[in-house]
C-alpha cells in the first residue's frame, strides 16, 4: 500500500511556501535553539503551562520519531498535511525519521538476498573453473 497524504496532495500551494520552521497553530510557545539537518530535527520549546499546538516542517508519513523530554508523543497530520503535536510545558523536542517496521524488514530481505546472489556467483564462477 502507497501511503499518500490527502492533505498535502491538496496542500501544493502551501507546502511550496511554507518556511523550514515550527509553526504555532494553536496556544502560546517560543521556539529557540532550532536546527534541522535532513530528517532530523531538535529546538527548545518554551510553554508557559498551556496546551500548544505546533505544526513541525516535515508531511505527514510513518516513521517519523517524535520526542518531548525525552518521551515519545503522538503525532497527527494537520490541515495542512505536516506532522502536528500538542505540548503543555516547556522542554527539548527531537524529531528524527527512523522508518517503518516494513522498511526496516525489506532492507534486511534485501541484504540477505544479494548476499545469496553474491554467493550463487562465486560458487558457480568455481564450477565453471
Amino acid at each position: 500500500m502507497l501511503f499518500r497524504s490527502v492533505k498535502a496532495n491538496n496542500s501544493r500551494e502551501y507546502i511550496i511556501n511554507r518556511l523550514d520552521v515550527i509553526y504555532i497553530l494553536d496556544g502560546e510557545a517560543k521556539v529557540e535553539d532550532y536546527t534541522k539537518e535532513g530528517q532530523k530535527l531538535t529546538a527548545k520549546i518554551y510553554n508557559n503551562e498551556n496546551e500548544a499546538v505546533l505544526e513541525l516542517p516535515y508531511i505527514y508519513y510513518p516513521g517519523y520519531n517524535v520526542r518531548f523530554n525525552n518521551k515519545e508523543i503522538k503525532t497527527f497530520e494537520t490541515e495542512n498535511g505536516f506532522i502536528g503535536i500538542n505540548i503543555q510545558n516547556s522542554g527539548f523536542l527531537e524529531v528524527e525519521y527512523i522508518g517503518t517496521n516494513i522498511s526496516k524488514i525489506s532492507k534486511i530481505i534485501s541484504l540477505i538476498g544479494v548476499s545469496f546472489f553474491i554467493v550463487y556467483i562465486i560458487i558457480f564462477k568455481k564450477k565453471e573453473n
